[in-house]
């Protein structure tokens, strides 16, 4: 594997980010199939650099397509921040569950960090006592392009974000830009009984109920006692086993595409367009399951 990087063969999925109202791609991000592997500060060996963006590049959000314009303004839309491309593409396609027909917007706005530290970036530079360029790190720009002022926002980053002391204390401080903004902030904590690292697996392995069990149990960090211990989450909803049994039958057969009736291309993301092309966004299969699924 270190032979492949060196000669800069580097297996992996390509996302595209565009701005919300945009086709054109401001940005290409990898998903490394194969990421470096490090030992991180709590002994266990951790991914490093799975996602890579061009070399110089600052820092984006990363939003869903189709994510209409209108919707980052729109502060009674709840928003959902999240790890990466694909995350945020299980979040926003399961935003859509149990939504009415007679509404065209879904339960949530959901957007993406590259990284749990990558809300953060050199914003400019400046020069040095030795006349040396120094970069300038603060939050990114693409923080501005979002309404905050009294929006409920959930940070739901993967299940190590109460154990890894960086992964929490990104999140903690990433909550504080939010609540200068004028945000309410709210945590979700991936239960590690699951065996799920992110939402996406959660989705992936237990199906949407779970997942959006989970999110409803979201709490604020700053209110004592809200928090909840990881394992007792998974008590106080449906087992696991039993909301996979639910599913059971509709994965066994699934239906027909026309059934679906969704309204626009904003509630079939992930989906397949009126041409019958299976979008380059989204994986055909989710752990074997058809996309249908989830």
């Amino acid at each position: 594997m270190a032979a492949m990087v060196q000669a800069g063969i580097m297996p992996g999925v390509i996302y595209t980010n565009s701005l919300p109202g945009q086709d054109q791609p401001r940005e290409y991000t990898l998903r490394r199939d194969h990421p470096d592997l490090e030992v991180g500060g709590d002994g266990k060996v951790k991914e490093k650099a799975k996602y890579i963006n061009p070399p110089g590049r600052s820092n984006l959000l990363y939003f869903a397509p189709y994510t209409a314009p209108e919707w980052l303004e729109d502060t009674t839309l709840p928003l959902i921040i999240t790890e990466g491309p694909k995350k945020c593409l299980a979040l926003s396609h399961l935003a859509w569950n149990g939504v009415s027909d007679a509404t065209n917007k879904p339960r949530w706005l959901a957007v993406a960090l590259s990284g749990v530290w990558n809300w953060r970036g050199t914003v400019c530079k400046t020069d040095g006592p030795d006349g040396e360029r120094q970069d300038i790190k603060g939050p990114i720009p693409d923080l501005s392009r979002i309404q905050w002022m009294n929006r409920e926002i959930v940070i739901l980053f993967d299940n190590d974000a109460r154990v890894s002391s960086s992964v929490s204390k990104a999140r903690n401080n990433l909550a504080g830009e939010l609540r200068k903004r004028g945000a309410h902030v709210k945590f979700v904590d991936i239960p590690e009984v699951l065996g799920a690292k992110g939402i996406d697996d959660v989705i992936g392995c237990f199906g949407q109920k779970l997942a959006l069990r989970l999110i409803d149990k979201a709490y604020d960090p700053k209110k004592k006692d809200s928090g909840q211990p990881s394992q007792t989450i998974i008590d106080q909803i449906p087992s696991a086993r039993t909301l996979a049994a639910e599913e059971v039958q509709f994965l066994i057969s699934p239906p027909h595409r026309e059934e679906h009736n969704y309204r626009d291309k904003r509630r079939a993301v992930g989906g397949k367009n009126n041409s019958g092309v299976v979008s380059g966004q989204w994986h055909c299969h989710w752990r074997g399951n058809p996309w249908w699924s989830l």
